[in-house]
């Protein structure tokens, strides 16, 4: 049980540290803008795309994505992922966006695993 735990915690930071360099390089920013304090519009929808793709690819709990990206309030997390669950259905720019960000995920975990 605690081996399991070990590894379920390993694989969780390993998937986030994934989701936050891979939303990061698709914005063109670091994973310390993601997680900093910067507010800008580029930098605030890079972080609500991680809100997102975390929730929705990890299934993370809005309070591990609140410390993940840098103990941030909970209901900010929810606020940003009910934004771009919204948009989407509206946007489909939007749409195009979280669909490339997600195949970049599944290929960075994939070249992850073959290390």
């Amino acid at each position: 049980q605690t081996v399991n735990m070990l590894l379920t915690s390993t694989t969780s930071k390993q998937e986030k540290g994934v989701i936050l360099q891979t939303v990061a390089d698709y914005f063109v920013l670091s994973v310390e803008d993601l997680t900093g304090r910067n507010r800008d519009r580029n930098t605030a929808l890079a972080r609500q795309f991680a809100m997102y793709l975390m929730r929705e690819e990890c299934g993370y709990s809005f309070t591990e994505i609140a410390k993940a990206l840098g103990k941030r309030n909970h209901a900010t997390i929810i606020y940003g992922y009910k934004k771009i669950a919204t948009e989407m259905h509206i946007d489909s720019k939007l749409c195009l966006q979280i669909s490339e960000v997600k195949e970049k995920i599944r290929t960075n975990k994939a070249s992850m695993r073959e290390r």
